[in-house]
């Protein structure tokens, strides 16, 4: 058994001394192998919930999407996110490939514009355009 300071206790009105009997630490070590082992009945317990209170639901997620704490999260998560997409090899052959189209598009504009006729052309990682004369 170890001792523990009392603000490692969360409250409890329903106790004689206020607090409850675990620390907050074994508490939530508790939790979490609670929901591992019911993890998928507490997932349909939850999607049932939602299919039988949509107004709550669509409520709540409004709250909780117009929040400046939720936007602050979400926007950080982006981030996160884009930070680590950007360094993968889909990311860079996807930019890739639409930087091909984006340029083959403005020169082919550009051709049509002008009436030339010519020749695009891949020099490189380049489009370039050679008129014919």
């Amino acid at each position: 058994m170890e001792t523990k300071p009392l603000r490692e206790f969360h409250k409890n009105k329903t106790k004689k001394d206020g607090l409850q009997t675990m620390c907050k630490d074994c508490s939530k070590e508790n939790s979490k192998k609670q929901y591992m082992e019911d993890r998928k009945k507490r997932i349909k317990y939850v999607e049932n919930w939602q299919k039988n209170n949509p107004e709550k639901t669509r409520e709540y997620r409004r709250k909780r999407e117009g929040s400046r704490k939720y936007k602050e999260y979400k926007r950080e998560y982006m981030r996160e996110y884009m930070r680590r997409y950007t360094q993968t090899e889909r990311y860079r052959e996807h930019r890739r490939q639409y930087m091909r189209e984006y340029y083959l598009k403005k020169e082919e504009g550009r051709a049509s514009e002008s009436r030339l006729t010519g020749v695009l052309a891949v020099v490189g990682n380049r489009i370039r355009s050679f008129v014919l004369e």
